[in-house]
């Protein structure tokens, strides 16, 4: 009885010292580690089984012996099963607590890295975002450059369309890499879940590319355009100077002349030479004009002088050369020949120039045979070459000697006013 005592004291000692020590499994440690723990203190209840069956084993012999009853202790079998009993209860209750506790870690551990992984969608998008917009301003400003009108006036305006043209091809190129990139991100997160997209982008610097590849022929093609502009600008202000620099020194000789009537009047004859001989140049310089303006060239950077200016220079100086001729011819005349009027005076000189085609203050051969036709007259060629050398210098017949010899046919076969009302005939101006 004394042993069955002692095993049963011992039993229970041992199974409040377990339920002391699985009560004492640290509280801040990990569920995983208090698991360990309690496993590792109650051993799936072997030991405790073991003692329990000693016990009963001490117990079952003196049953069979006829000893229902044990005075030197208090607990039964039946009562060592069921302490038996609740150490396994509280070792499941504890195991349970501990198992629930660690789902709810695991839940939270779940939720927090949910919670986690969406903000980090939520700060890849809004970089993604951030990025898309930052990128997509600068391929429209460079863009905008790239797609701007062509229309420069000089060749320095289009080199420096170039250098703005190669510097916006170069920051195009340089941003392949961030698209390339955020392309990616952007599949990533389309991945996720996350509606987004870098192809708008990825189209839009593909076209400021091309852009810049058709900008920069475009550019070429107007630098050409610009060279040969420029020469055709200088060559018109080259030619435009000279007659220029020319018709003023004509205008200041033309008003400075003084001296004798007939050297004047050969001075100006002979700057009306001079002055026909330059129209050809101001021919010339409406050519190059016209070349101008089939360039589309509104202004030359090199000079103001226009064709219209030097056009309406050079009329200026021809109608004052005449005028002044015309001046001159009538005052020398005058003074030579009383007899004539002033007004008579004027209208040979107007018959005179209408027979003066080329401007030379002179008449030639066939012309001072047409003026003899007008007066119905068809002289042969010997008595056309008797006239000639009787009136002509060797550029041909001046006007003083015409009208001397007019005057002299006036008296010779007709009067004065019929010759003169012949010429008025010619009115009409019919050619000859």
């Amino acid at each position: 009885m004394r042993e069955v005592a002692k095993e049963a004291e011992e039993f229970v000692a041992w199974i409040q010292s377990h339920k002391s020590a699985l009560e004492s499994v640290a509280a801040d440690s990990t569920p995983t580690e208090r698991k360990a723990a309690v496993d590792s203190l109650y051993a799936s209840g072997t030991e405790a089984d073991s003692r329990l069956a000693s016990v009963e084993e001490v117990a079952k012999s003196l049953q069979e012996r006829g000893v229902f009853y044990n005075p030197k202790t208090s607990y039964t079998v039946h009562a060592l099963r069921s302490i038996r009993k609740n150490l396994s209860d509280a070792v499941s209750n504890l195991l349970a607590s501990i198992d629930e506790e660690h789902q709810l870690l695991t839940r939270g551990e779940a939720l927090k890295q949910e919670l986690a992984q969406k903000e980090e969608l939520d700060r890849q998008y809004i970089a993604f975002e951030t990025k898309f917009q930052e990128l997509e301003i600068f391929l429209d400003a460079q863009l905008e450059l790239l797609t701007e009108t062509i229309s420069p006036d000089s060749v320095k305006e289009v080199e420096e369309l170039q250098e703005a043209c190669a510097q916006a091809i170069s920051a195009v190129a340089s941003k392949e890499t961030e698209i390339t990139e955020l392309k990616a991100s952007g599949e990533e997160l389309s991945a996720a879940g996350v509606a987004v997209s870098a192809e708008a982008l990825v189209a839009k610097h593909q076209l400021a590319a091309s852009q810049g590849a058709d900008r920069t022929t475009a550019l070429a093609e107007e630098h050409q355009k610009q060279i040969a502009n420029d020469a055709l600008c200088k060559e018109f202000v080259d030619l435009a100077e000279e007659l220029d620099g020319f018709l003023q020194v004509e205008a200041q000789v033309l008003a400075s002349l003084d001296g004798e009537l007939e050297a004047q009047l050969e001075a100006v004859r002979e700057r009306r030479q001079e002055l026909s001989g330059k129209m050809e140049r101001v021919q010339e310089l409406s050519e190059l004009n016209d070349k101008m303006v089939d360039a589309e060239i509104t202004t030359n950077s090199y000079s103001d002088l226009t064709y219209q200016a030097i056009r309406a220079q050079a009329e200026e100086l021809e109608n004052s050369q005449q005028g002044k001729e015309k001046l001159l011819e009538r005052e020398i005349y005058l003074k030579n020949n009383s007899g004539v009027s002033a007004e008579q005076l004027d209208e040979f000189k107007e018959v005179f120039n209408y027979f003066d085609k080329n401007n030379r203050g002179v008449l030639s051969e066939l012309e001072f045979k047409s003026v003899l036709q007008s007066l119905g007259e068809d002289p042969s060629d010997a008595e056309l070459k008797t006239f000639m050398a009787e009136l002509a210098t060797e550029e041909g017949v001046p006007f003083d000697n015409f009208v001397s010899h007019m005057v002299a046919r006036a008296t010779d076969s007709n009067t004065e006013d019929e010759v003169l009302t012949a010429f008025r005939e010619l009115a009409n101006y019919k050619d000859f």
